[in-house]
């Protein structure tokens, strides 16, 4: 098995002479849970990923946009800066933490948080999501067109959380906004450049913070009782 850094110096290789990268096939095989893959890449340049990945799946990029075939373990994302990633299965928990930039899409469910500290990026999640996804956001959006766990949206500042069913529970500093005509045809936009299949937009729920200062939430930068 190839190993984390015998993977990334390979994309390195090819990103040098090609904008468009394959790692893996069905024949060949792909990723095993290898952590740290395609880290710390930028430019304009287009990557296919077969199998599973590990850990930090994409994190810290600025700019390739990603497709991976199979699953990805948790803190995919982790700081983008821009670019995509698409991923056609599930994602472990911390997807998309402290996001900058760019768009995350995950075909599948997240098997815990996603969106958590989102400084302006945007996530899309077709499927579940756990407790506390979109905790800490303060700018971005989030959409999920399943069900989400306790403390969604908990202490966000900013940045819009759109939900496809309602969840378990709320986080503080969260209310439900009315969704406009705007909203309905955002969701629509991005769903039907992902492929992903919908009915009646109107029924999803909006979030939205109710103080943008967290200096209001209790004196200690958000996070006091």
């Amino acid at each position: 098995m190839k190993t984390t850094k015998d993977i990334n110096a390979a994309i390195r290789r090819q990103l040098q002479k090609s904008r468009i990268v394959k790692i893996g096939d069905a024949e060949k095989g792909g990723l095993a849970d290898q952590d740290s893959i395609c880290v710390g890449l930028s430019g304009d340049a287009e990557i296919v990923v077969a199998g599973d990945a590990g850990d930090y799946f994409g994190a810290f990029n600025d700019g390739p946009v990603i497709t991976i075939s199979g699953s990805a373990g948790r803190f995919m994302g982790d700081s983008m800066y821009a670019g995509g990633i698409i991923l056609k299965g599930r994602a472990n928990h911390g997807a998309g933490v402290y996001m900058i930039g760019g768009v995350i899409v995950i075909k599948g469910s997240v098997d815990g948080d996603a969106g958590t500290y989102n400084r302006g990026g945007t996530i899309i999640v077709n499927g579940k999501s756990g407790d506390a996804t979109g905790a800490y956001m303060t700018a971005g959006t989030l959409i999920v067109t399943g069900k989400c766990g306790k403390n969604t949206g908990h202490y966000m500042t900013g940045g819009e959380i759109y939900l496809g069913e309602p969840p378990e529970s709320l986080g503080a500093n969260v209310q439900t906004v009315e969704l406009t005509v705007k909203d309905i045809e955002k969701l629509k936009k991005y769903f039907d450049h992902y492929g992903i299949l919908y009915d009646d937009l109107a029924v999803y729920t909006k979030l939205a913070a109710e103080k943008s200062d967290p200096f209001e939430l209790g004196g200690k930068g958000g996070g006091g009782k």
